[in-house]
């Protein structure tokens, strides 16, 4: 009988090889010593083992290169979102959330151009005179925050729904960012001036000088607008977000992939016009949407950070996990086993095993 790692080996003659992804030179470095171990250990018929790359403490990795369970629609959840945030190595699947997602909607008739916006947080429709209000969920974030000093850093996608777009674009971005600054602290903000650092555009930025080390955001907060492209008034609102005054700006904004396709490209591949232009480091994926995880895997490859919606059964976030994405956005925040990344809040993207990854013995 051919040997399996031989007979694998044939079965991929014909194949046409997929253009080289972006890697930095330590990447590079990683991806070659780790393929050459495995690829060793797959044709001998024995367990990888683990390299130095995958002990690497977690506070050591680049915020892009960890993986992280997140709440979808934080407000509708049964948990507080404060327990979405706590967590033990007791009990990873219980919390241990270090993403937030805040859906946010406009009161109406407080728009106006001289301010005093009021930004309510519910999942779409009519702004609702109940609904809680931004100032409210921040505010229990940065008790959360205080109370846990040094705190991992914490990322909150805020979705601006089409009830968010009301009144002047350039009054929205100021009011939005003195709300979030004055709810979190403006020193407790990573914002995308910070990753950019002089360069041309953001994706430069990240690509020259690479994300901060987890241990260099300890106590900070990631902000990140995300939104359907495909709606014109939330399209336009996002857009003017990220072009008026970017070196002030305190949140980055991300890219859909239900947009990317809408001229008729291929929204899967990363090297489509819609995720080119450079002003945005997030990808905002759907997950089972097309070839998703070609979209993970390119998006990742060039430099981007990739969230997906919303992993909520084991197949699911096995695949996501499997795919590289970054941020693992759920609704299931206690009470499922499989809803962690490890026995702490991060995992290793890049190849790590989970702790209770089976082994396999020379035959």
């Amino acid at each position: 009988m051919m040997p399996a790692g031989v007979s694998a080996l044939k079965d991929m003659e014909g194949v046409v090889p997929t253009p080289v992804p972006y890697y930095t030179p330590t990447e590079m470095a990683t991806i070659t010593r780790r393929a050459l171990v495995f690829l060793l250990a797959a044709l001998g018929g024995l367990a990888a083992p683990v390299t130095p790359e995958d002990q690497k403490p977690a506070e050591s990795l680049r915020y892009d290169e960890v993986q992280f369970k997140a709440a979808h629609n934080s407000i509708d959840r049964e948990e507080s979102l404060a327990a979405q945030l706590d967590g033990s190595p007791e009990a990873p699947s219980a919390g241990n959330c270090r993403g937030l997602e805040l859906d946010l909607v406009l009161d109406p008739a407080r728009v106006d151009a001289a301010g005093g916006w009021v930004f309510g947080v519910q999942h779409g429709g009519a702004f609702r005179p109940d609904t809680p209000r931004l100032e409210r969920c921040l505010a229990e974030i940065r008790a959360w925050a205080d109370s846990h000093p040094g705190h991992d850093p914490v990322t909150i996608h805020l979705d601006l729904k089409r009830e968010a777009t009301a009144g002047d674009d350039g009054v929205f971005a100021r009011e939005i960012d003195a709300a979030l600054a004055k709810g979190l602290g403006k020193d407790h903000i990573f914002t995308p001036a910070l990753l950019q650092r002089g360069a041309p555009t953001l994706l430069e930025g990240a690509r020259k000088h690479g994300w901060p080390a987890l241990r260099d955001l300890r106590g900070k907060f990631v902000l990140v607008f995300s939104g359907e492209d495909n709606d014109e008034a939330v399209a336009r609102r996002r857009r003017a977000y990220v072009r008026s005054e970017p070196a002030e700006r305190l949140a980055f904004v991300d890219l859909d992939q239900r947009a990317a396709g809408s001229a008729g490209a291929d929204e899967c591949d990363i090297e489509s016009p819609y995720y080119a232009e450079g002003s945005r480091v997030f990808v905002n994926i759907q997950l089972g949407r097309k070839d998703w995880e070609r979209l993970a895997r390119g998006a990742r490859a060039r430099g981007f950070v990739t969230r997906e919606w919303k992993a909520n059964d084991e197949e699911a976030w096995r695949k996501a996990l499997e795919a590289g994405v970054n941020i693992l956005s759920t609704d299931r925040i206690r009470g499922s086993a499989w809803a962690m990344v490890g026995k702490g809040p991060f995992r290793n993207v890049m190849g790590h095993r989970p702790d209770h990854a089976p082994t396999t013995s020379r035959n």
